[in-house]
């Protein structure tokens, strides 16, 4: 996924030749190690021009995340320069239980294919997500709240234990606004066969979700900035 801050979403590769050699390369757990090879890059990157910031990570402390952030916002506004992100995550793990599945008799079929781009899909959601709450957050502890009052309730209501048709009709119907409920009915649909009607139903559900997350996460994290 690649986006620049302040330029429109067509902007690719043939406009930036530079995302193909980013100046500055962060992997691993977000953490103080982290931050200190982010500062060290950054004195050692252009001090004109386009900055690149490529980025591969699974999570990790929201703080050091947020002062990144910060960083670069302050940046991009005091020195004009423009700040474009190369993100990656491992979405490809969504395919893992199709293997495991493989093992047990599972027939593969092509559309299982689709399986890592829908998981890429809502990937793209969830990691808005937890941006937006990375900025609502003011402690580390906050974002436990976060873990056991939605992410857990999602995961109760999605389909994954066990079929929605079993819940009482209140949850049957709050899982229609549960995006992880649209995934695994994707990634069952890719497994067993599309049904074109709900299945646009689900993938719909999933854009409008990826979009309002990142708007909402955009708005909240320029609240926080200082300029």
């Amino acid at each position: 996924m690649t986006e620049p801050i302040d330029a429109p979403p067509s902007a690719g590769v043939s406009k930036y030749p530079l995302l193909a050699t980013p100046h500055i390369h962060l992997h691993g757990p977000v953490d103080h190690a982290m931050y200190e090879s982010f500062r060290q890059q950054i004195a050692n990157a252009p001090q004109q021009g386009s900055l690149v910031v490529a980025i591969s990570t699974l999570g990790g402390d929201p703080e050091v995340a947020r002062l990144m952030g910060d960083e670069l916002r302050l940046l991009r506004a005091f020195k004009d320069r423009e700040i474009l992100f190369l993100g990656t995550r491992a979405g490809v793990y969504g395919i893992a239980p199709l293997l495991v599945a493989f093992c047990f008799g599972l027939e593969p079929r092509p559309a299982m294919l689709l399986v890592p781009f829908i998981g890429v899909l809502t990937g793209i959601g969830f990691a808005a997500l937890g941006m937006l709450f990375s900025a609502m957050a003011t402690t580390f502890d906050d974002l436990s709240y976060v873990i056991s009052g939605v992410i857990t309730p999602l995961f109760l209501v999605a389909g994954t234990f066990f079929p929605i048709d079993g819940l009482p009709e209140w949850a049957q119907v709050a899982a229609q606004f549960n995006p992880l409920y649209h995934l695994v009915e994707l990634v069952r649909s890719a497994v067993f066969g599309f049904e074109i009607g709900s299945d646009a139903v689900h993938l719909a559900v999933l854009v409008v979700y990826g979009l309002l997350t990142w708007r909402l996460a955009i708005a909240w994290l320029e609240r926080r900035v200082i300029v």
